[in-house]
């Protein structure tokens, strides 16, 4: 199956380093999981980004940005699943049992 991403963050170079590190973090299960990066941008996330993950079953990432208030709500209220950190490991701990629901019974994810 495919995990979507859809990315946010406080500049190109940190997009591009959480993409590098989810993609070494799904590397080992890679005949299991392909990430599909829906959108990437630089800001705080718009009300299109929730319905773009609404639309593709997509787990919204904010490195160095936040979802505000009646965004989170909304997140809430369609069921997106959202992390945020300013540290790109948190988001990869984050996003472990999501990721690790994904897998076949038999794998760990480590």
């Amino acid at each position: 199956p495919h995990v979507n991403f859809i990315l946010r963050a406080d500049g190109w170079g940190m997009a591009d380093a959480l993409k590098g590190y989810l993609m070494e973090m799904l590397q080992p299960h890679e005949h299991e999981l392909v990430p599909m990066f829906v959108t990437t941008d630089v800001g705080e996330p718009l009300e299109s980004d929730i319905q773009r993950a609404e639309e593709f079953d997509a787990v919204l990432l904010c490195y160095g940005v936040k979802i505000r208030g009646a965004l989170a709500a909304k997140c809430e209220a369609h069921n997106v699943s959202w992390f945020q950190s300013n540290v790109i490991y948190e988001l990869g701990d984050k996003l472990r049992d999501r990721i690790g629901s994904l897998l076949a019974p038999h794998e760990d994810f480590v």
